[in-house]
């Protein structure tokens, strides 16, 4: 596959290193080839979730960061209360900015998820396999959607990881919300967690 060199000044190194971190300690490796051509950025931005990341530009730079709570010296997944980047009120809030739309019902319909991934074994040709992910408590759950790993996965821990952050995502997200606020004293960057404060109620 014929690549373009990307200038080294167009990369946030920093967060690579990070994020190599993290994938290492997860042992979320790319194991497969991509023989065609392809967009990068449109490709490393569809693949990445499935190694609970996020392909993001920041400040003219690409980056890829970890998707869940991590510890940065670590790679390990962040267990306990998460560190909140900034608060958020009425008082940091633009006037009448602030909106919040909940997802549909069927955005959020519970699901098994399908997983396939790659198994391989020495002298031998790799084997398509499948498996199901769902919440224990939620044995009669019909609905279920379908993640394609092959060309990438070689690892069941890997596939669970990643059904288990998709069923995460559908579980726990609810609606989106957006506002305008100063940019007086912000100290966020993409991936930062914040928290929302309103009085208001929709």
């Amino acid at each position: 596959m014929k690549m373009n060199e990307t200038n080294s000044k167009l990369l946030n190194q920093d967060d690579f290193v990070e994020t190599s971190r993290f994938l290492h300690a997860q042992k979320l490796f790319f194991n497969g080839v991509v023989g065609d051509r392809t967009n990068l950025r449109q490709y490393i931005t569809d693949v990445a979730p499935y190694f609970l990341c996020n392909f993001v530009i920041m400040d003219g730079k690409f980056s890829l960061k970890p998707a869940i709570p991590h510890m940065a010296d670590s790679g390990q997944i962040n267990l306990g209360p998460v560190p909140i980047d900034q608060l958020f009120t009425a008082g940091n809030i633009l006037e009448d900015s602030y909106k919040l739309e909940y997802l549909r019902s069927e955005e959020r319909r519970p699901f098994k998820a399908v997983m396939r991934y790659r198994q391989e074994t020495k002298n031998k040709l790799p084997e398509e396999k499948v498996i199901e992910v769902r919440f224990s408590e939620r044995e009669n759950v019909l609905s279920h959607e379908q993640f394609d790993l092959t060309q990438f996965c070689t690892s069941r821990d890997h596939a669970i990881k990643v059904a288990k952050y998709f069923l995460g995502i559908r579980e726990l997200v609810s609606h989106t919300i957006s506002f305008s606020t100063t940019v007086h004293g912000l100290n966020l960057r993409a991936g930062s967690y914040i928290k929302v404060i309103t009085e208001a109620t929709p």
